[in-house]
C-alpha cells in the first residue's frame, strides 16, 4: 500500500511544501490445528469446550512494514512536520498469536509482537530500536 499527502499551505510562511509518502505492506497466515475448516466457521468449534472437547485452536503469525517519509538519511531532513524534506523512518512489526474458540460465544486472542524502529529516537522507547509487547482479549458474541 501507499499512500501520498499533500501538505498545501504548511510552510511557514503559508506555502504549499512537498508532499510526504508512507507505504506498507504485509503478510499473514493462520492455521487450525485442531481441524476445522476455515470456511466452515472456525468460530462454532465441532468439539465446544466442556461438552466433550477443547474448542478450537488457531495459530497465526504477521509480517509487516511501514515506512514515511525520507528514511535515506539526506542531510537536509528534519524532524519537523513543516520541513521541506521531513526525517522519516520506518517500523517492522512481526506478530505471532494464537485464538481459542471455546465455543460459539466465547473467543480467547493472545498475540506477542517484535517491533523494531529504524530510527529509535523518533519511537516510544529511544533507547531501544527492538522491543516485545503483548495482547490478550477476551471476546464475548452475542
Amino acid at each position: 500500500m501507499t499512500v501520498s499527502d499533500q501538505r498545501r499551505e504548511m510552510g511557514l510562511t503559508g506555502d504549499a511544501l512537498p508532499g510526504i509518502t508512507a507505504s506498507g505492506w504485509d503478510v499473514a497466515g493462520t492455521w487450525v490445528l485442531t481441524g476445522e475448516k476455515k470456511a466452515d466457521n472456525v468460530d462454532r468449534p465441532r468439539h465446544p469446550f466442556l461438552r466433550g472437547g477443547i474448542g478450537a485452536v488457531e495459530i497465526g503469525a504477521r509480517l509487516e512494514e511501514l515506512t514515511f517519509g525520507t528514511v535515506n538519511g539526506d542531510p537536509e531532513a528534519s524532524t519537523s512536520p513543516r520541513a521541506d524534506v521531513v526525517l522519516g523512518n520506518a517500523n517492522r512489526a512481526a506478530t505471532f498469536g494464537v485464538n481459542w474458540y471455546l465455543n460459539r460465544w466465547v473467543k480467547i486472542q493472545g498475540n506477542v509482537i517484535k517491533q523494531t524502529i529504524k530510527d529509535p529516537l523518533q519511537g516510544p522507547l529511544p533507547e531501544r530500536p527492538s522491543f516485545w509487547s503483548s495482547v490478550l482479549r477476551f471476546q464475548l458474541s452475542i
